[in-house]
């Protein structure tokens, strides 16, 4: 750039403008005589004396209430600066999203006559929000469920409650019934495993789906899931950005300060890490200081504010304690000076992470953020999947080829190229690893609240006291990984000659597998074969969204485990099928003797450790669970170790489906890039 434009940027960046102040008149007139209270004691109470709406959510509800939300966004704002000290234009953003959601959901919805209004509700959904959730992540669980026909318990923490009661308040004013709705202001919202409200809503046979917005590693989520409840999670991780050496650096640091301080923090996209590449690594560092310097740091209500003070104490003592430990280390540490008597400012931990082990390590939320040096592609990719997050990282590059290379390696939902935090009702988000699990947004997403038959419910039975580890199948889990790589990279073609090969097995020994199978359940199994291959979902493509192309693809979940019990006609082969089709290695644990020989003669058909056959027993299910590469555990029966395990370990267990979709739709992961293409294509010509 330029000398005297860089110089005229920086006079222009360092003006005064004097203090211009919100207006909160309007909300605070509306908080002052609004009372929240605290819940956290009656959570069954509230629970036994829910009742479920007879009506139904229709298309004119969801349009009226988005054009509602955007039409009192001030009064929003306004609530969200006094309550939690949110700045107007970061509020602004999440009603704008939050009312995408609702015009996008809203297409779902039939037109309905007098006599169709009327119907039976699906059940009770169960959403919980920590406190410092993001406005709009009410978007992902509330809007789905009543568009599907579920009551929903909405618990949050007190601060949020406001905000989310007013909008509550909005929805019942466009006509929605308020039986849709239940608020559950806690003030805590987990203490122990025996007295939570979160272990109140999973022992509760009222509660269908569970949709938490809470990190599952944290020690205070110690829920047990023993009813096996469908468990939809969305946790907030800190991400990454990778800066290469030919990229936007002024772009590229612009997203980075309102990545990692805009909107307090809060967004589950926010940054604490920025690998840069070496030979640009100073020039980055230089303009991020520079950046800071001028940054304006308000309260909520500051209109010139470019980001606002956390109001979340634990910040400030996590803020301390990470900048003690890098001085400690030798590492340097830039922090911008303020004039308040704030303990938070913005803070550069410059050339190394404060922990650099080769454990994955949680660090608590600081503000402050890393930078680090690298110089190979792969070094950078590693970095940046050293993590628990795999919501997203973005990537600043101008070289394609670098870019799809990067994408292609990153472990995680959505890869930004030259941008940061973007999402649509249209693309789904599917967090990777510790970040989540399911879908959210998109059509997918509302496909996730879809009515499956219950579980086969067996017992009650005594466990053995103890167990032991069933070494194959450990193993098989092992090598499953590596197989399902290489799996994964056949052409669909050729995955179908396999099962083509396998009917032809099927058809050559037909006389023998039927002395110990029904001809007829036979006959199911061959057509089953031939729809799986036909019926794949073409999940993925390509959108235009806001000047944004947005490629997504399947990727496979990994290493799956499915059992196949006594009775061979719960043998669920839709999900082998599915899983197999789509690079998955999968592992069957069997009881059923009649179907052991023809299961192992079809394993042979794969290659090595793709799908593998087991006996089932307690121990292998054990050895299962407790596996860290394991990726899936589905069954048709409800399973008494996957229900005594913490939640962050349990949830990889699911149910098995008829419904092909279903199917399919548990087996993958979705990985989208996000690329810049420019705002020409919307001129008019």
């Amino acid at each position: 750039m330029d000398t005297k434009i860089e110089t005229l940027h920086q006079i222009f960046d360092k003006m005064s403008y004097g203090e211009n102040l919100e207006d909160t008149t309007e909300a605070s007139e509306w908080v002052q005589s609004t009372e929240i209270q605290d819940k956290t004691n009656d959570v069954d109470d509230v629970l036994k004396g829910i009742k479920q709406s007879t009506e139904k959510v229709q298309k004119q509800h969801l349009i009226r209430l988005a054009q509602e939300i955007q039409g009192k966004s001030n009064v929003i704002a306004q609530i969200e600066i006094i309550q939690r000290g949110v700045l107007s234009k970061d509020t602004k953003k999440s009603t704008d999203i939050i009312a995408q959601y609702l015009f996008y959901y809203a297409n779902f919805i039939k037109r309905s006559n007098e006599k169709e209004k009327k119907g039976e509700s699906k059940g009770l959904n169960v959403a919980v929000f920590e406190d410092d959730s993001p406005l709009w992540l009410l978007a992902l669980a509330i809007i789905p469920s009543i568009v599907s026909g579920y009551t929903i318990l909405i618990q949050t923490g007190i601060k949020f409650a406001r905000v989310v009661k007013y909008i509550l308040e909005l929805a019942k004013k466009v006509g929605i019934p308020e039986e849709f709705f239940v608020l559950v202001p806690s003030c805590n919202c987990s203490v122990s495993s025996n007295d939570t409200e979160l272990q109140l809503y999973l022992n509760n046979e009222r509660v269908g789906i569970i949709i938490l917005f809470l990190d599952l590693l944290n020690p205070k989520y110690k829920g047990v899931n023993k009813l096996n409840k469908k468990i939809l999670v969305f946790s907030s991780y800190k991400t990454s950005v990778i800066v290469f050496d030919d990229a936007d650096t002024d772009s590229a640091v612009e997203n980075i300060i309102e990545a990692a301080w805009g909107y307090q923090g809060m967004n589950p996209w926010s940054v604490d890490t920025v690998i840069i590449q070496e030979n640009v690594f100073n020039k980055v560092e230089v303009k991020l200081r520079r950046k800071l310097e001028i940054l304006k740091i308000g309260y909520g209500n500051d209109r010139n504010a470019d980001i606002s003070y956390p109001t979340n104490s634990k910040i400030f003592k996590n803020l301390t304690k990470q900048v003690n430990k890098a001085k400690s280390l030798g590492i340097t540490v830039y922090q911008k000076e303020i004039s308040t008597n704030s303990d938070f400012t913005p803070t550069l931990i410059i050339g190394s992470k404060v922990s650099t082990n080769n454990v994955i390590e949680t660090l608590e939320n600081s503000f402050a953020i890393a930078l680090v040096p690298f110089r190979f592609i792969d070094e950078a990719v590693n970095l940046a999947n050293n993590s628990r997050q795999g919501l997203g990282v973005s990537v600043w590059c101008e070289n394609i080829g670098l870019v799809n290379e990067v994408a292609r390696k990153l472990n995680v939902n959505n890869v930004w190229i030259n941008s940061h935090g973007l999402l649509s009702p249209e693309v789904p988000l599917i967090p990777f690893k510790d970040s989540g699990l399911g879908f959210f947004g998109s059509k997918f997403g509302i496909a996730e609240y879809a009515k499956i038959s219950p579980p086969i419910q067996r017992g009650p039975f005594e466990l053995p006291d103890a167990y032991k580890n069933v070494e194959v199948v450990k193993n098989a889990i092992n090598l499953g990984k590596r197989a399902s790589s290489i799996w994964n990279k056949k052409t669909f073609l050729d995955k179908s000659l396999v099962f083509l090969q396998i009917e032809k097995l099927i058809d050559e020994n037909k006389s023998k597998i039927i002395s110990k199978v029904p001809d007829a359940w036979l006959v199911n199994l061959l057509q089953t074969i031939e729809e799986g291959v036909s019926v794949i979902p073409g999940i993925g493509g390509t959108l235009s969204i806001n000047g944004f192309n947005v490629t997504s693809s399947k990727e496979p979940k990994g290493v799956l485990v499915i059992e196949t019990r006594t009775d061979i006609d719960t043998h669920c082969w839709k999900l082998i099928i599915a899983a197999l089709l789509e690079g998955n290695s999968v592992i069957l644990l069997n009881e059923s003797a009649a179907t052991e020989s023809l299961y192992q003669d079809i394993s042979k058909q794969f290659p090595a450790c793709v799908l593998s056959v087991f006996p089932y027993s307690l121990d292998a299910v054990k050895t299962c669970s407790l596996h860290k590469e394991l990726d899936g555990y589905f069954s048709n029966e409800s399973n008494i170790i996957f229900s005594l395990l913490p939640l962050s370990e349990s949830k990889i267990f699911g149910f098995t489906s008829d419904d092909w979709e279903h199917n399919f739709r548990k087996v993958i992961l979705v990985k989208n890039v996000w690329s810049n293409i420019g705002l020409s294509f919307q001129c008019n010509l």
